[in-house]
């Protein structure tokens, strides 16, 4: 790598950051202020008054039209302009399409019912101590990643706000954030215009079937630009990509702390791009010189994600199998059985989970 490569790429290194945290802060704001007015105002049910279906379409409009004069404003050379423009109104219609029609509630999507208690409960655990502990056991490791919930209940202990009411602004608002820097990250690798159309795709599409899942809503949004950001890592020439390969590690080194299914994701397609660019480059410069790039690249993805990822998961440790049953009534822990004198015909897999 010559000296103007190596400059080059820190600048471009340098660039992307500064254009992530203004997506971050400029989401951040747009979420704070938009949740602040909307909760000013005594909203109809959703579900009992067309008030709140208009206001949402209204507002989704005039994003799309926001957008629209981005891409107008860029195609005309106001670069810097047109950029904090996309990123503002990207927050607002993140915020508008979630927010709004749940301007009558304090609680998110589904409130507390399903799989939202469990996670309204691990929010609520980090909110009263910062160690990672298991969201009803107190003694136990976590049993979830615990990023996206950790940092939620730090801001609630942080703002004074109980952590179940925290959890609707901290979802709507990492959903902004997220969609505000997936379109930095597209428009680093694509044109603006279809950095901008893919952005909105993205987020229109993650918040219609995702969205009550935010934790991994968010991984989900940032995920593709990252893969198509790793296949250019290992496919990169001798010298050149190394900021692509730190940034994909990183990335699936911070996912593994919010949503490991997803990272495994990742983690699988990142293997198969490397093992399609070894391939190809075997067939023209021989095994070793074809394998030796693309699989030394992959090593320092998957040992930078690696040690990111160990800041939880080094702390989970196995607890012992009795553990469990010593905290339950002694009549939760005997598994029925016709044959009570030989137990161990109960102990296949399903009876065990009848058990748990």
């Amino acid at each position: 790598m010559t000296a103007q490569t190596a400059a080059a790429a820190r600048r471009h290194v340098l660039d992307t950051t500064k254009d992530l945290t203004l997506a971050v802060v400029t989401a951040t704001a747009v979420s704070v202020v938009a949740l602040t007015a909307i909760a000013r105002v005594e909203w109809p049910a959703f579900g009992s008054s067309n008030q709140l279906h208009a206001l949402t379409t209204v507002g989704q409009f005039g994003a799309i039209a926001g957008l629209v004069l981005a891409g107008v404003l860029w195609r005309r050379g106001h670069r810097a302009v047109s950029k904090w423009l996309s990123l503002l109104f990207l927050a607002t219609f993140t915020v508008v399409t979630v927010g709004m029609p749940l301007g009558a509630t304090k609680l998110y999507l589904f409130g507390i019912s399903v799989d939202q208690q469990f996670r309204t409960e691990y929010l609520t655990r980090f909110t009263d101590s910062p160690a990672l502990h298991d969201m009803t056991y107190p003694d136990m490791p976590p049993f979830y990643p615990a990023g996206w919930f950790w940092i939620g209940g730090r801001l609630a202990a942080l703002t004074g706000t109980s952590g179940w009411e925290m959890y609707k602004p901290w979802a709507i608002a990492s959903l902004a954030i997220a969609v505000c820097a997936s379109f930095i990250l597209w428009n680093k690798m694509i044109r603006f215009e279809y950095a901008l159309i893919v952005s909105t795709a993205t987020a229109a599409v993650t918040l219609a079937y995702a969205s009550t899942e935010p934790y991994g809503a968010i991984v989900t949004v940032l995920l593709p630009p990252v893969l198509v950001l790793g296949y250019s890592a290992l496919r990169a020439d001798r010298g050149a990509g190394w900021g692509a390969v730190m940034g994909t590690g990183v990335f699936l080194g911070f996912a593994a702390l919010f949503y490991t299914l997803l990272t495994a994701f990742g983690a699988l397609a990142i293997t198969v791009a490397a093992a399609v660019v070894a391939m190809g480059r075997v067939r023209q410069n021989g095994w070793w010189p074809g394998v030796k790039e693309p699989v030394l690249r992959w090593l320092a993805i998957a040992a930078i994600s690696i040690v990111i990822a160990l800041v939880f998961w080094a702390r989970i440790s196995s607890p012992s199998p009795t553990l469990l049953w010593r905290r339950r009534p002694r009549h939760s822990t005997i598994c029925p059985t016709r044959v009570p004198s030989c137990p161990s015909r109960c102990c296949n897999p399903p009876c065990w989970a009848v058990c748990v």
